[in-house]
């Protein structure tokens, strides 16, 4: 569904032309009960402890990963899944904490290594850390190595719980220290200070390529002005000035409410939203598909209005949006 760009490109190796490299990226989608039941990079609370779950234990193969091309290197030996039931154990339980609200943050060490996962998550969530490592690696393979293995954020007083439920499922686990207030991250290894230096600085340093690329796409002037904006952004704050209670739609569900429909086509996306918002202001949505009118399923004419969500349509191919306006303009039976 669009998603084939990987297998139908070419790319320049050398001199010599690869036509569609034997790669594919697969990106898959699964339904969630409870969408409150997420957790993201952003560290949420300062003083939190920061738990490793190494899924590749004691393995810091450097081949192929982003340290090694920054150094010109290929590698002989690549990160690998070499326990595909510690992969599984660990991702059920990992389900499991956030389903018991043991889990504030999280981040995946696979992109960049253990040292771009804690920063990454310090940056986002506008704070500092402590940290304290070890390992019988040397510091570059420990820090830099992209194997499998991800971060936790908990509550310091949830760790003594978290860390029994790792240890009953059999799952590799470290406390590599503390999130901080004073926004400076300090990280050792094997009692070697590897790392003490101002966050906002490290995290302009980070943010120094996509600087450099927006340079050359805009006004190098705006560029340098949001540059200069963000150094020390303070993050945002919320306040809601009303009352949540009582927005719930006041008319029941019956045959009262003005029946509107939801229409959607290939590709479209935020039709439950929509429906949802539409219930709330008590309307009673009806999902509509494109096949439905054009075979003649459904009848626009028992609805009080209609609404078109947006998205994707047709796998987000340019002016995608004339061929779903042709759909209707372009076919007699929707035309009267």
């Amino acid at each position: 569904d669009g998603g084939k760009d990987s297998l139908s490109m070419a790319t320049m190796v050398g001199e010599e032309t690869v036509k569609s490299p034997r790669q594919l990226v697969i990106s898959a989608y699964a339904a969630m009960r409870d969408v409150r039941r997420v957790v993201t990079p952003d560290l949420r609370e300062p003083g939190s402890a920061l738990l490793f779950i190494d899924l590749a234990p004691g393995r810091n193969r450097l081949g192929a990963t982003a340290l090694a091309q920054t150094l010109g290197r290929l590698g002989n030996q690549v990160p690998d899944l070499d326990d595909p039931d510690l992969l599984r154990r660990a991702f059920v339980l990992v389900q499991e904490l956030i389903d018991q609200d043991l889990v504030l943050a999280g981040h995946d060490r696979s992109d960049g290594g253990l040292i771009t996962t804690v920063l990454e998550m310090a940056f986002a969530g506008n704070c500092g850390l402590a940290l304290e490592l070890a390992g019988d690696d040397p510091a570059l393979a420990a820090l830099f190595s992209e194997e499998l293995g991800l971060v936790l954020e908990c509550r310091q007083e949830d760790l003594d719980r978290v860390l029994e439920l790792l240890q009953q499922a059999d799952v590799p686990c470290r406390v590599l220290g503390t999130s901080t207030v004073d926004r400076r991250v300090h990280i050792r290894y094997n009692g070697e200070t590897l790392l003490d230096e101002e966050m906002p600085l490290l995290r302009q340093w980070w943010e120094e390529t996509s600087y450099q690329l927006e340079r050359l796409q805009m006004n190098p002037a705006c560029a340098e002005e949001e540059r200069q904006q963000i150094f020390d952004r303070p993050g945002p704050t919320y306040h809601v000035p009303f009352s949540l209670e009582g927005l719930a739609p006041k008319t029941s569900a019956g045959g009262d409410r003005p029946r509107v429909a939801i229409l959607r086509d290939e590709g479209s996306n935020s039709d439950r939203e929509m429906s949802a918002a539409f219930f709330a202001a008590g309307f009673e949505p009806w999902d509509i598909c494109m096949t439905d009118l054009l075979e003649e399923r459904v009848d626009l004419a028992q609805f009080r209005g209609l609404a078109a969500v947006g998205g994707f349509s047709y796998a987000d191919v340019p002016e995608s949006a004339k061929g779903w306006a042709a759909a209707i303009l372009f076919n007699e039976k929707l035309q009267t």
